[in-house]
């Protein structure tokens, strides 16, 4: 096997490509993104890989050209897979579908001349690879679709960059410095094609881009998949503590025994097995621990704020108590402008006014011009929290689903978010009914909310309807009690 710069840089983009498609896939096999991604990234891994066994090549030109041809089929398919998935991330797929049909079957074309010598002819020695290939006149074509193609997709990701805000801006921002960065770096293969005596050094800098889409998978849940890389993170550290485990045990046993098969070593690993057993629970329970907390360290932090949260809002049964909670845990977690607690103005459940029960820096003019029977009817059906990201993408199933009824119901949602200033808005609801719902304004700072901060207010909400319904019960029970003492009192004048 060949070893130097081209065959290490390619490897490295097919393991790091390929692990960030099948971790992407995994998380939704439907999502529409997930799919682009995964065809974008699949087809660079694949291109990553036909590179190595190119480069591999050392006494063969037919061989060389095969292995060219091959890289050569997922080189073409990349541009628009690339706006497949732009279209995908700006929410425009449904929009210019057909048009991205018309690129497909376009490129498709030149896959079908890339089996002739009319796309790849030969290979020539190039500065110190034996075997590269030479353009010609159809390549040179595919060259310059090459470009519009990447050229059109990153304008749609500007352009939507400009238009957009909070979470998908952010989104948008490092997808697109990701995207167009390794196409800048890749686009050097091209220049030995023409005899241009250039390295392509761009190679070595391509893992960039899967380091920006990463790291927006994470921070910024692009396609949500940040709890699987830390459950896969947890489990791989698991199986590296066993497999030094189990070397320890193996060269043990050879200087005990002589032989790590001897008939000795069954017997001694009877007693061994409970101990391990014991020492991996306890390990695996500190590297759960350890990943949250310092690697994940939101999760860890959230975590530790709903324990304290629940424990405090199963004491008590104050309406007073319990609100101040809730509005406590989220100003210190989640750090809003603003958020404000909406319960039912009475008891009885039939009435479906809402009061401030609970208000931190929200105008109240905001809030009273809430229509809240729009909320109450989308609530009563769904547990599910609102906000202003995710609501978008539940219009667009209700599209899909031909859910005229529903999709109005959103779309006037939608538009109460936006005329009250509302980021998210997360239901308080009973048995068969809706209490009340928690409502925050923006993130402080211009920060955009993460994935882990609408799992924490939904895991939140959840507790806090338990409580606020027992409230509800109690003073309910409370006020029947002081009508049952009136009426005995009453009797016995």
């Amino acid at each position: 096997m060949v070893i130097n710069f081209y065959t290490i840089t390619s490897f490295i983009n097919f393991l790091t490509s390929a692990v960030l498609a099948v971790l992407v896939i995994l998380k939704n096999r439907k999502g529409q993104k997930n799919i682009a991604f995964f065809i974008f990234t699949g087809l660079i891994s694949l291109w990553s890989l036909s590179y190595f066994f190119w480069q591999n090549v050392t006494d063969s030109p037919d061989q060389a050209i095969f292995w060219c041809r091959t890289l050569g089929i997922f080189l073409i398919l990349i541009p628009p897979a690339y706006l497949h998935f732009t279209l995908a991330i700006t929410e425009t797929f449904e929009e210019k579908k057909n048009l991205l049909i018309i690129v497909y079957l376009f490129f498709y074309l030149f896959i079908l001349t890339d089996v002739t010598p009319v796309f790849i002819n030969k290979v020539e020695p190039i500065m110190n690879v034996k075997y590269w290939p030479i353009a010609t006149p159809v390549f040179s074509v595919y060259v310059i679709c090459f470009m519009i193609c990447i050229l059109y997709s990153s304008y749609l990701l500007i352009k939507k960059y400009k238009t957009s805000t909070g979470l998908i801006k952010m989104q948008i921002k490092y997808v697109s410095i990701g995207m167009i960065g390794a196409f800048i770096f890749g686009s050097t293969n091209f220049l030995p094609w023409y005899k241009i005596p250039i390295y392509p050094i761009g190679n070595a800098l391509v893992p960039i881009y899967f380091a920006f889409i990463a790291y927006t998978i994470t921070v910024y849940k692009l396609m949500n998949v940040k709890i699987l890389i830390r459950n896969l993170l947890f489990y791989f550290l698991v199986a590296i503590f066993m497999y030094i485990i189990f070397y320890i045990v193996a060269i043990t046993y050879k200087i005990i025994f002589g032989d790590v098969f001897a008939p000795g070593t069954y017997f001694l690993g009877l007693f061994l097995a409970p101990i391990f057993a014991i020492i991996l629970y306890t390990s695996s329970n500190f590297l759960s621990t350890f990943i949250n907390k310092y690697i994940f360290n939101s999760i860890y932090t959230y975590q530790q704020a709903i324990k304290k949260a629940s424990y405090r809002l199963s004491h008590y049964t104050s309406i007073s108590e319990i609100t101040n909670i809730i509005s406590d845990t989220i100003k210190e977690t989640l750090q809003p402008e603003g958020v404000a607690i909406l319960l039912l103005d009475n008891t009885d459940f039939k009435n479906t006014d809402f009061k401030i029960a609970k208000n931190y820096n929200l105008d109240p003019s905001d809030i009273y011009s809430i229509d809240f029977k729009l909320f109450s009817e989308y609530f009563n059906n769904k547990q599910k929290i609102l906000t202003r990201e995710n609501i978008e993408q539940l219009i667009q199933d209700s599209i899909n689903q031909q859910s005229i009824q529903e999709k109005e119901l959103l779309c006037k949602i939608e538009n109460q978010l936006h005329q009250n200033n509302i980021y998210a808005c997360a239901p308080l609801k009973g048995i068969s009914n809706l209490l009340g719902m928690i409502i925050m304004s923006k993130k402080q700072y211009e920060s955009p909310y993460l994935q882990e901060d609408f799992e924490l207010l939904e895991t939140l909400s959840q507790y806090a309807q338990i409580a606020t319904e027992n409230a509800f019960l109690y003073k309910k029970i409370e006020k029947e009690n002081l009508y049952l003492e009136e009426a005995i009192r009453s009797k016995q004048i």
